[in-house]
């Protein structure tokens, strides 16, 4: 009984994932929308056909503009986009941040607009 033996064991190599980040195409990567953004103010802008959604921090206009296509099938005009700042808290005597972000103003053509139940 050996301990090395002659015989080669051939093992497959293990297939590389590529993970879904910058560069990967826009259907394998989630959808860039996270939420619908629920203030005064995006209320009053919807009337008008402006809708602010949070976005993931890395999202870029068309990636969020594909998204909306998919998810509420209009097609949007316009996309901006606007980061939100980390704030500083102070609660029950310990300090604290609020999530920095992004969030999106898309507007929609006249007459498209986008149900929300």
């Amino acid at each position: 009984m050996a301990l090395f033996s002659r015989t080669k064991k051939t093992t497959e190599a293990p297939e590389k994932k590529t993970p879904a980040g910058k560069g990967a195409p826009l259907l394998a990567r989630a959808s860039a929308i996270l939420a619908l953004r629920v203030t005064e103010k995006a209320t009053k802008e919807s009337e008008q056909n402006t809708y602010t959604f949070n976005v993931r921090p890395d999202a870029t206009k068309t990636e969020i503009r594909e998204a909306v296509k998919g998810l509420y099938k209009v097609d949007p005009l316009t996309v901006k986009i606007v980061p939100v700042r980390a704030k500083a808290l102070f609660q029950r005597g310990k300090r604290g941040r609020t999530s920095a972000g992004k969030k999106a103003y898309v507007t929609l053509k006249k007459g498209d607009h986008i149900e929300f139940t």
